[in-house]
């Protein structure tokens, strides 16, 4: 059983990899695409650390979505350990608390981060000069 749950890790870990992958190419694609915006920031006086400030933290909006999803996570768990315990009369306590658990929240949320700040950088170079005419 021990090796299934090993696969079962390695699969939690590719889709936080993937997710992380898929953000890091949305927010870069959106920055992308404004370049021009960010050059006329830029030209109006916006210094390079509040651009990357901008592309690197997101929108508070969308943190409420992070708290959202923890608690659908709760409720999917203990919904699947009741279903488990009444068809099968094994236990799971997957709302308990353990130190890995923190770890694994703190890596996932450094991915986060590292996600963001690659966009960021890349706005904090972003050529006022260059930017600054139309491309068609």
């Amino acid at each position: 059983m021990a090796w299934f749950d090993r696969v079962l890790e390695i699969v939690a870990w590719l889709v936080v990899l993937v997710a992380t992958g898929s953000m890091l190419a949305s927010i870069y694609n959106s920055m992308n695409e404004r370049r021009r915006e960010l050059a006329i920031l830029r030209a109006l006086g916006a210094r390079r650390l509040t651009l990357s400030a901008r592309w690197s933290w997101k929108r508070p909006r969308s943190r409420r979505w992070g708290g959202r999803g923890y608690a659908v996570y709760a409720a999917i768990l203990a919904g699947v350990a009741s279903v488990v315990r009444a068809q099968t009369g094994v236990v799971l306590e997957v709302l308990r608390w353990d130190a890995s658990a923190g770890a694994r929240a703190a890596l996932i949320l450094a991915l986060g981060a590292l996600a963001g700040l690659i966009p960021a950088l890349k706005a904090y170079r972003t050529d006022v000069a260059e930017n600054l005419t139309p491309h068609s």
